[in-house]
């Protein structure tokens, strides 16, 4: 993605206040590809199943040959050792010289492939790929709808815009701000995920403001659906930069929410002094689990959702003020 920070003079006007925000991408896709064991009749212990997946590749030419860097991730349900790899076109492959390392950070998402040792050849298995947007071509209309609690009759009016730098672009003029309302997209039908078990990647945050003020750019991930505030909503997952503190004119928090079956609503402050923010959230079905990254680093799990917060999804794009 490119990068979406950049200097952007405030926004000068003299009546309204005036908000732009951006919420520039949703990216999800399998995180695992589920359990394949089954449980045998005569026991209750799973079957375990060795699985690697290559997140990436590089190759490297040297004076002694060719060396070839491969990132992997063990997405199986058993410890594996890897024991040979191969190399070579669709005319014949060859055995490689193997050197280890586990020095590398993890990588997230992709597409799964395995070498066919009958055809010498190697396969995509699974596409991970489950839904990727980022708004800088535009978006399909047929997937994403509005959702306002905007009031014409106050002279409130929001806006939808594309970049492309940016991404999507929404902006909310309010001349009066007694309570918060909200403008933004949301996808017209929910995700399906095949096994409970996915990644979501978000990447937003504010561009600029002509005031301190409150405010909220938010991407929610909820097992319900409603064209109004989402934050009503009984059940949620929620990421998003406020201005409540700290209260400056550019600068912003990052903040991760849930709201969960009981329902409670716990908020956790993650990061002062942002005006962009890289969420990256593992939802994981099998364990009730939503772990939490922030810019790259883990930040907190959420927990105590019910089974279509795995299964059924809704995402939603929305500003506040």
């Amino acid at each position: 993605m490119r990068d979406m920070l950049k200097a952007v003079s405030p926004v000068i006007a003299t009546l309204l206040i005036i908000l732009i925000v951006v919420a520039s991408s949703v990216i999800v896709y399998l995180w695992v590809s589920g359990y394949a064991g089954s449980l045998t009749s005569a026991s209750t212990e799973q079957t375990l199943r060795e699985a690697i997946k290559i997140e990436a590749i590089k190759t490297i030419e040297t004076d002694e040959g060719t060396l070839i860097i491969l990132w992997v991730r063990n997405i199986g349900d058993a410890t594996v050792k890897i024991n040979s790899a191969y190399y070579g076109t669709t005319q014949g492959y060859k055995q490689a010289n193997l050197a280890y390392t586990s020095s590398s950070p993890p990588i997230w998402g992709g597409d799964i492939w395995t070498f066919n040792r009958e055809t010498q050849t190697i396969e995509k298995t699974q596409n991970g790929l489950i839904f990727y947007e980022d708004f800088r071509d535009g978006y399909n209309e047929n997937e994403w709808e509005l959702i306002s609690t905007l009031e014409e009759e106050e002279n409130e009016e929001g806006r939808i815009n594309i970049d492309s730098d940016y991404g999507l672009k929404l902006t909310i003029n309010r001349p009066r701000t007694s309570d918060i309302e909200k403008f933004g997209l949301k996808l017209k039908n929910n995700l399906e995920i095949p096994d409970r078990e996915y990644v979501i990647e978000v990447r937003m945050g504010k561009i600029g403001s002509i005031i301190n003020h409150d405010y909220l750019v938010e991407t929610y991930v909820s097992q319900y659906v409603t064209y109004g505030n989402p934050h009503s909503l009984s059940q949620f997952v929620l990421f998003y930069i406020t201005g409540w503190a700290p209260l400056y004119n550019y600068y912003s928090s990052a903040v991760t929410k849930r709201r969960t079956t009981y329902p409670y609503d716990w908020s956790f402050k993650i990061d002062d002094y942002q005006t962009c923010g890289e969420w990256l959230a593992l939802f994981n079905g099998t364990i009730n689990r939503v772990y939490v990254y922030y810019n790259d680093t883990y930040y907190c799990y959420h927990k105590d959702f019910t089974y279509d917060m795995y299964e059924k999804p809704y995402v939603y794009l929305d500003v506040g003020i």
